[in-house]
């Protein structure tokens, strides 16, 4: 049965807004500021001030009453709400993922790593021989694909890379057409399904209840 899952891109600046700055809590604040480079702080303080307005319209209050903690292996929930959410941000880019329903983790780069030199920190034996059996160019945008979908089933469960990414298996073989997978792991069935929201990035939602297409809505910071 299929649980409503939402999914939403906050674009993101290198300059962040008074408004922005003023919807964070004293933590998130902390952490902006210990940034180096005023565009990583700055791309920090868009996400999080997304989120909370997006949350805090889910919850029905302002964005500066919603309140955050971290549950043991460090996944955030929000206090005092059935909501689930996860955020993933990389470049100009972050999306969130929200359900009353079901766990959820999601995912998003704009740039590729150099496969070829950790293919051996992430691909399980099984990936990492469908891996070397692709031609060179395909192996780029295969990797992202697993890369992606691993960060979000992981993040879904609520370990992240606490756990072993060659651990898991997602597949590097031939794209479904819809961009959907299920991963059986630890007893449960996680659904995967690939997403872009600009033609420079990958993405991935993980959750357990299977996932309709995803229509990606949009806020500005």
């Amino acid at each position: 049965m299929e649980t409503a899952i939402r999914v939403w891109h906050i674009p993101l600046s290198v300059t962040a807004t008074p408004e922005a700055w003023n919807l964070l809590d004293a933590k998130e604040r902390t952490k902006a500021e210990r940034f180096v480079r005023d565009v990583d702080r700055n791309r920090y303080v868009g996400a999080h001030a997304g989120m909370r307005r997006i949350l805090a319209a889910e919850a029905s209050c302002r964005p500066t009453d919603l309140h955050f903690a971290v549950a043991a292996k460090g996944k955030p929930f929000l206090v005092g709400s059935a909501l689930r959410f996860n955020l993933s941000h990389s470049g100009d880019h972050a999306v969130l993922a929200i359900s009353a329903g079901a766990d959820v983790g999601i995912d998003v780069e704009t740039t590729a790593p150099n496969a070829d030199r950790i293919t051996h920190l992430v691909l399980s034996d099984r990936e990492l021989g469908a891996y070397r059996r692709l031609a060179p160019s395909e192996r780029e945008t295969a990797f992202l694909r697993v890369w992606t979908r691993k960060e979000a089933l992981l993040k879904a469960i609520g370990c992240g890379l606490l756990r072993d990414p060659r651990s898991v298996t997602v597949d590097v073989g031939e794209q479904v057409a819809d961009g959907s997978a299920a991963v059986e792991l630890d007893g449960t069935i996680w659904h995967l399904r690939d997403f872009a929201i600009a033609p420079d990035t990958s993405g991935c939602l993980a959750a357990n209840s299977p996932i309709p297409p995803i229509s990606i809505l949009s806020i500005d910071v």
